[in-house]
């Protein structure tokens, strides 16, 4: 209501009408100028004002700010991890004994699982994995995981020295955890991607990159309907937003990243 008042306080300093506030009459009374062109002097920045509040207020808020505090109980009985890795490390059983579900694959070849985008986690090995994928072993695996499932956060997992060609495998990781690293440390490590995997703005990102929505304008609009379905709780309508913006066969690629976002029901 504001808004509208100081616009239209604006507008009507720019009309004809307003151009002819000051008439004859009042220009030749003493004062009545000087007094008039303060009005519209006061009213044109009343306007514009009004626009820098009106375009404050139409931005969406922060999806930070939509997080919900998510409890170590919570990771534990939300989280699933892989673990990819030619060994079997001392990881495993020590994030099985803390109650969390993980997978262990010493290859990289259930490709299956993956694609169907359940983990949160992926913990990967370099060397000796990824075989099936490619001869960059450890990266082709990783880069695979970041297109298919965009969603799960990736842990390059090794305390070999990798050379230029491949470093590339911590570059695109979210983090890297040596393979020496004391098991308290790793475990918070760990914990603290997990907790980053569950976050509404990594969500989203994932959410562009499945759909390969790349342009600003699409950015904008998911994110507008993003905020708004989440402060409703309104899956339903986001759905259906996000197939009027990527096409009708957006919702089944997205399908798993989606109800990730909305978790409460």
């Amino acid at each position: 209501m504001i808004n509208l008042f100081l616009l239209s306080a604006a507008e009507t300093a720019s009309t004809p009408q307003g151009s002819n506030f000051i008439s004859s009459k009042d220009a030749s009374e003493p004062g009545n100028y000087e007094t008039k062109i303060i009005y519209l002097l006061i009213a044109a920045l009343l306007g514009i004002l009004g626009r820098i509040i009106w375009s404050h207020f139409r931005k969406t808020a922060p999806l930070e700010s939509l997080d919900h505090p998510v409890t170590r109980e919570c990771l534990i009985q939300s989280a699933r991890v892989l673990i990819v890795d030619d060994e079997e490390p001392l990881l495993i059983g020590e994030l099985k004994s803390e109650g969390f579900a993980v997978d262990h694959d010493r290859e990289g070849k259930d490709l299956h699982n993956i694609e169907n985008q359940i983990y949160d986690l992926a913990i990967l090995d370099y060397a000796g994995v990824g075989q099936r994928l490619g001869g960059a072993q450890g990266l082709d695996l990783l880069k695979h995981i970041k297109r298919v499932s965009p969603r799960t956060r990736l842990i390059a997992y090794t305390s070999r020295s990798l050379n230029a060609t491949e470093s590339e495998f911590f570059r695109l990781s979210h983090a890297v955890l040596p393979k020496d690293m004391g098991l308290g440390d790793s475990l918070a490590l760990i914990e603290t991607e997990l907790r980053k995997s569950f976050s509404k703005e990594h969500l989203f990102e994932a959410l562009l990159a499945k759909l390969s929505l790349t342009n600003g304008a699409e950015r904008e609009k998911v994110h507008a309907a993003l905020t708004k379905a989440l402060a409703k709780n309104d899956e339903a309508g986001f759905k259906e937003a996000i197939t009027k913006i990527a096409g009708a066969a957006s919702e089944k690629a997205a399908e798993m990243i989606i109800s990730k976002l909305f978790p409460e029901k």
